[in-house]
């Protein structure tokens, strides 16, 4: 990780803030020695997350954000309108923002990109950790460590998907592994995979309209302009019954008409809205996209 990580030119001793929606305790800030890093507490009233970002800001610098891209997205955009000069007292020492364990959702990216003002780094990884795959050169382009597991991008049903085979892990060896995320090959050196894009995300992340036939969620949602973006925080889908998916909103203010914001040219399904006040997360904290319980 600090391979990747010193593309920004990470230092071990340099101090990281690091925000992945997850409650940590009684206190807003957590100090962990180990990573030398100050942990957000995700469930702290904001103010109170403010003013002890106040606190260690008197004494300490903050060179990184790292976290889960959702989380970090939900803090900028908090500190954004509600306290810039905090904003600019955290943005004095910045030098990256490190987005680790999700897909970074480009509005959520823009944003983040937008605000700080700092180079931003993305890297592919899951927990069966059979493949470790940074960006370079460009965003959402991904470099598998074929050293730390080796990468295949076999085609099955007529897709690309990305293949892993762990080096290390003794204890339940995965061969051959079929992460689920569906990929475009970019580059090989040889027969040996040398870069990809995700295409679109984990086989499960789609919704059926009513003829039956299946449509990626990062297409639906990322791949059309929605202005719903530029009034709502998060955009979240739940799918119950084939044909019909219910749109959850997170909105800081009133939406009046959120069907208008969202373009479902060509979409033959049945869409409801629901305006929420905070993104549904998973036990891990993250966001998703794709809503299995509410």
């Amino acid at each position: 990780m600090h391979t990747i990580w010193r593309q920004l030119g990470y230092r071990s001793d340099q101090i990281k803030l690091t925000v992945r929606g997850r409650d940590i305790g009684p206190n807003p800030l957590k100090y962990n020695f180990t990573q030398n890093e100050f942990q957000v507490n995700a469930v702290c009233e904001l103010d109170d997350l403010y003013d002890a970002l106040r606190s260690i800001l008197r004494k300490y610098k903050i060179s990184y954000l790292h976290g889960y891209p959702s989380a970090i997205y939900e803090l900028t955009s908090s500190l954004h309108h509600d306290d810039q000069d905090l904003l600019g007292a955290l943005k004095l020492n910045l030098k990256g923002i490190f987005l680790g364990s999700e897909y970074p959702a480009p509005p959520y990216r823009k944003l983040i990109s937008e605000v700080w003002d700092v180079p931003t780094l993305s890297w592919y990884g899951h927990t069966e950790m059979a493949v470790l795959a940074p960006e370079r050169d460009e965003p959402y382009l991904y470099y598998p460590f074929q050293t730390y597991g080796y990468a295949e991008a076999e085609i099955i049903d007529g897709a690309h998907h990305l293949i892993g085979t762990t080096l290390h892990n003794q204890v339940g060896p995965l061969i051959r592994y079929d992460t689920g995320d569906l990929i475009e090959p970019v580059a090989f050196e040889g027969d040996v995979l040398r870069s990809f894009r995700i295409k679109e995300g984990r086989i499960g992340d789609f919704v059926t309209d009513l003829s039956g036939r299946r449509i990626a969620l990062t297409a639906l949602i990322f791949g059309r302009h929605h202005k719903l973006f530029e009034v709502a925080e998060f955009i979240q889908i739940r799918q119950k019954i084939p044909g019909e998916i219910t749109v959850y909103i997170t909105s800081r203010g009133d939406i009046p008409c959120p069907s208008d914001l969202f373009n479902s040219s060509d979409i033959n399904m049945k869409i409801e809205f629901e305006i929420v006040q905070s993104p549904i997360r998973s036990k891990l904290g993250k966001t998703p996209l794709l809503l299995h319980n509410v």
